[in-house]
């Protein structure tokens, strides 16, 4: 059985969400999270990165690049 931990990095190169096919990593550890989503944006030039936290079921962080410029967004 896999175990999935609180924090789901999604991202991807063109923002058309593709479920678990955008999928990244998984982590208990939220800034563990937010680091890799950010290194998968400006890293490895991927366009957008979520993170999702499974035991609210919402997404917490969205990151956004746009003309070299990466916005990261807290959601409430």
């Amino acid at each position: 059985m896999i175990y999935m931990k609180r924090y789901v990095v999604l991202a991807g190169d063109v923002y058309y969400p593709n479920g678990w096919a955008d999928y990244r990593i998984n982590t208990d550890i939220f800034e563990e999270a937010l680091a890799y989503a950010e290194g998968f944006c400006t890293g490895n030039s991927l366009s957008w990165a979520e993170i999702i936290d499974l035991a609210n079921m919402t997404i917490v962080v969205t990151i956004d690049t746009h003309n070299d410029k990466v916005e990261i967004r807290r959601n409430a």
